[in-house]
């Protein structure tokens, strides 16, 4: 698909960046992880070249890299293209978006693999906030964030907290 799609489109097309995100996505679930660098690399290179580096696309390939860095197990890598997603989704969404909440958690997921547990606890925090800002109390994004929360302080030694958070993720699942 991807020649016909370069001659159809050119090198330089939403198109091609998408189909390139694609190929990323499957080269990382077949294990090609250089392969998937690769493809997201060139996908934002694309979306950067035609909307510049504060669009959308830019910040879901920016989010993509991250979750390949950090199963490559290069945390500060993985971090920096978080952040950049962050940067990016506030820049166009303001403080409260599904997607900056999104992100939120998945920096949360990496401090938590880091055992960094203060600055996951703020990140799933803030993701749990503004889930249950956007989404209420009955949803199962605010389920999970409220599950994180609870690994975190479980980690903590806070068992209290922990528990409590549990329970509330237990209530928002069967609700």
């Amino acid at each position: 698909a991807y020649p016909v799609y370069l001659d159809s489109y050119g090198s330089r097309h939403d198109r091609v960046a998408a189909l390139l995100v694609q190929k990323g996505s499957l080269s990382t679930i077949a294990g090609d992880l250089s392969a998937a660098e690769e493809n997201y690399l060139k996908a934002k290179d694309i979306y950067e070249s035609l909307h510049g580096r504060q669009d959308k696309n830019v910040s879901l390939v920016w989010n993509n890299l991250a979750a390949l860095y950090d199963k490559q197990g290069r945390a500060a890598c993985s971090e920096k293209a978080y952040l950049q997603a962050l940067s990016i989704y506030r820049a166009l969404y303001g403080q409260k978006h599904p997607a900056i909440a999104a992100v939120l958690n998945n920096l949360g997921t990496l401090y938590f693999g880091m055992s960094d547990w203060k600055r996951a606890s703020a990140c799933y925090e803030q993701a749990l906030n503004m889930r249950r800002t956007l989404f209420g109390d009955h949803n199962k994004n605010t389920a999970a964030s409220w599950g994180h929360l609870g690994l975190v302080y479980g980690e903590l030694g806070e068992f209290s907290l922990a528990e409590r958070c549990c329970r509330r993720e237990l209530e928002t699942v069967h609700e």
